[in-house]
């Protein structure tokens, strides 16, 4: 059995028309405060072609073409960069290199897909296989961009178990991490250049040093339930979403903070206002702050997710956007998100500033956010 993991989504740029549409499901409250911080450029994966959008002037520059086409990879999830990015493609930090990972589809047994993650030089094009194994469902690229976390499941049906090594670039060596874990979601976050923090199917965090691979299980109430995880900026602490066992159905996700140096367990000044039952996932599942740390996206992705944009000191509502597949902060005013499904995707900007929101690119279907 193939472990649930996170949706994301991958692939596709086509039409690029400028209009100016409101979209009649987002809810918005002005906030003329806020300080802006410079627009962030954003790459973007289209039919193997890597492009560079500045989205203030809709201008487009291709960097690479990729030699592969990939199939098979809405079961990856890749992770570098505060947002929701696209499923199997990633940017180092540095932005020197494109990262993704390319399935060979197997008929017989169908339970093992060979995979690789291959490295994509943006300045020169050259392509460079970095690890191989099967089953490969995430990775994620440390702060430097000299490691990289390798996350694949081995075993057949009931007997699966997730796996997790640490990918040394210069060497190429994969060391695994003392923790198998059974299938279910398995988040990995980088918090510096040496330790990354690991959120399992046993819904505890585990932090790994990625040079001993000493791991350190920072523990919670039995009652608490962790559905996701990220460091809240500038702290030692980490924002979780929570549901807990004895409460009843349908309660509303819970936030927490969990602070690294001290192990303290904190219920957190506010909550998810957001409602269980209009959410796919139920619960909460991504967190996205903005650049300036002073708003906050959590919620649930997919065609039937629903995410909100709060201030992160109070908690207040800003924006609530439903069926958002991907997002990212152009600035610390400006949320570019993918929305939609069954009618072609389209790709919007939304001001918290003007409160006004503008699709940007009508069909958007299948486009991948590399940052």
């Amino acid at each position: 059995m193939k472990p649930m993991l996170k949706t994301c989504f991958v692939l596709a740029l086509v039409l690029m028309v400028l209009s100016s549409i409101v979209i009649p499901k987002i809810v918005i409250a002005q906030d003329e405060t806020l300080v802006v911080t410079e627009t962030r450029p954003i790459f973007v994966m289209q039919n193997d072609q890597i492009t560079q959008w500045n989205f203030d002037t809709m201008q487009s520059s291709l960097v690479i073409e990729l030699g592969a086409n990939l199939i098979g990879t809405n079961g990856i999830v890749a992770t570098v960069t505060p947002g929701l990015q696209s499923a199997a493609h990633a940017l180092d930090p540095s932005q020197t290199y494109a990262y993704r990972v390319d399935i060979i589809p197997q008929i017989t047994p169908p339970i093992l897909q060979p995979g690789s993650l291959v490295r994509a030089n943006l300045q020169t094009n050259d392509e460079e296989v970095l690890f191989e194994h099967t089953n490969i469902v995430g990775y994620s690229i440390s702060p430097q961009g000299d490691r990289v976390v390798m996350i694949y499941w081995e075993g057949v049906f009931m007997e699966t178990l997730i796996r997790t090594c640490v990918l040394q670039i210069a060497t190429r060596q994969c060391s695994e991490v003392a923790m198998a874990v059974t299938n279910g979601e398995h988040s990995t976050i980088w918090l510096d250049d040496t330790t990354f923090a690991i959120l399992s199917s046993t819904r505890k965090v585990t932090l790994v040093d990625a040079t001993t691979l000493q791991l350190t299980t920072l523990q919670t109430s039995d009652d608490l339930s962790i559905s996701s995880f990220t460091p809240i900026p500038s702290t030692s602490q980490f924002l979780l979403a929570v549901n807990r066992y004895s409460a009843p159905p349908l309660t509303p996700t819970e936030f927490y903070t969990l602070d690294r140096d001290t192990r303290a367990v904190s219920l957190f000044r506010f909550g998810s206002v957001l409602d269980p039952a209009a959410m796919g996932a139920g619960t909460v599942e991504v967190f996205v702050f903005s650049p300036d740390a002073a708003r906050l996206l959590y919620g649930s992705v997919g065609q039937r997710g629903q995410v909100a944009i709060v201030d992160f000191q109070t908690g207040q509502p800003a924006a609530f956007v439903n069926g958002v597949t991907q997002a990212t902060w152009l600035d610390s005013d400006r949320l570019l998100f993918i929305q939609g499904f069954n009618t072609p995707a389209s790709l919007s900007q939304l001001s918290m500033m003007t409160g006004q929101t503008t699709i940007l690119i009508p069909d958007a279907t299948g486009m991948a956010l590399l940052n």
